[in-house]
């Protein structure tokens, strides 16, 4: 019997929205889904969110997306549909990404204009 095997591909990518004053860290598979995303605010990179998909999921299914918010940072749509691979992306290192990762793992998310 033989067994297919899918390989995984993963791009990191990096984006900001200057009006905003966010920054973007995302992980994204080969269909484009976001896997795991990191969003700063502000000159000193407060977190607003680094949460994973299916963190995410899981939260919405049990009814906890409160709960998660608190934990994670507020979740995005974009979790809801494909990243476009735009010129609004530039990719990263998977280094890169995980430094973003573990700090905003490391820290309480806020949201922009709150203290």
């Amino acid at each position: 019997m033989r067994s297919l095997v899918r390989l995984a591909y993963v791009r990191w990518l990096f984006s900001c929205d200057i009006d905003a004053d966010l920054l973007y860290y995302r992980e994204v598979d080969c269909d484009g889904w976001l896997q795991r995303e990191v969003v700063m605010f502000g000159p000193e990179f407060t977190l607003v969110t680094a949460s994973t998909k299916f963190e995410r999921l899981h939260a919405w299914r049990t009814g906890q997306l409160a709960e998660f918010g608190r934990i994670y940072g507020d979740a995005f749509a974009v979790f809801e549909r494909p990243v476009i691979d735009d010129d609004m992306h530039c990719d990263v290192t998977g280094d890169d990404f995980e430094t973003a990762w573990q700090r905003g793992r490391a820290h309480k998310p806020q949201q922009p204009g709150q203290p």
